[in-house]
């Protein structure tokens, strides 16, 4: 099952959405047709992301999915290509977002990110001002449904609720002058375009994951074991900080980082069965003076 988190013309607020062969489905559209009255009871007034897909688990969630399987694809639920904007598919305001890379040794390293700078698919990322080498890495992350401290491999496996892609973009020329990650890579982490619950993953062996910068493809490889990476990932981070239901834990990948990306230039981060992330890099404005 895929769930995005967006933004729709109709509305101010973000919307949940189902994926379903290229297309999205509104939830409370679908809700109001097919939910069953033990799911009406259960999830009430219940609309945002955190509440139904973290708090409640996505309570009522498989049966729509099941519906839409099946063909029963209500017009009035389906959202139009251009009226809606994509989201990451957590939510900033309450999520702990945590880099986990692998060194040459295979080491894991821990480090916290911005989850605020988050964004979602087919998005603009405005770089530094006067960055002139923007870089991608392939991520794949984690999204949890439940509370770890200190977890082994196996319980992090089981608070694993979803899986996304991630591209974590790089300042190259800030990162070089040695400055901090909130300048070089935190500006902003893309997130999406859905979460895919973790169903998707159980006993793969390996996904294939390729990406495309302008049409060419310039790296591709496959990710061996997607599900215990990431649960090895997770593990590793509640040894450092306490994680709670909505954090979000990203994995590097081998396929990054690759710079310099031209502005303007579209990529493509591609992943089976998670599928596929997309955006452009844009020169950010001069930033303005602060002291008057």
């Amino acid at each position: 099952m895929k769930i995005a988190r967006i933004i729709h013309e109709s509305s101010p607020f973000p919307v949940i959405a189902l994926e379903r062969d290229g297309a999205l489905y509104d939830v409370t559209e679908l809700d109001s047709r097919f939910a069953t009255a033990r799911t009406r009871e259960l999830v009430g007034g219940a609309c945002d992301f955190f509440s139904r897909i973290i708090a409640l688990g996505g309570a009522g969630l498989d049966e729509l999915d099941q519906r839409l399987a099946a063909g029963y694809r209500p017009t009035e639920a389906r959202l139009a290509p251009g009226s809606f904007l994509w989201l990451a598919p957590c939510d900033p305001d309450r999520a702990l977002l945590v880099h986990v890379t692998r060194d040459r040794d295979g080491e894991l390293a821990v480090r916290l990110g911005n989850a605020r700078a988050a964004l979602g698919n087919d998005t603009r990322t405005p770089f530094p001002h006067g960055e002139t080498r923007p870089a991608l890495a392939l991520g794949i992350a984690a999204i949890l449904g439940d509370e770890l401290r200190r977890a082994t491999v196996s319980s992090a496996r089981r608070a694993i609720l979803g899986a996304a892609i991630v591209n974590d973009w790089a300042a190259r020329d800030l990162e070089e002058r040695g400055l901090g990650a909130l300048h070089c890579r935190d500006f902003a982490t893309q997130l999406g375009p859905a979460l895919v619950t973790i169903d998707a993953l159980v006993g793969v062996p390996a996904v294939r994951a390729q990406v495309r910068v302008g049409g060419v493809i310039v790296a591709e490889g496959a990710l061996p074991e997607p599900l215990d990476a990431l649960a090895e990932a997770v593990a590793c981070a509640s040894q450092l900080v306490e994680l709670h239901a909505g954090d979000v834990v990203t994995l590097a990948t081998p396929l990054g980082p690759i710079d310099p990306v031209a502005y303007g230039a579209p990529i493509e981060l591609l992943v089976e069965r998670l599928g596929k992330l997309s955006g452009v890099a844009v020169r950010g404005p001069a930033l303005a003076p602060w002291r008057r």
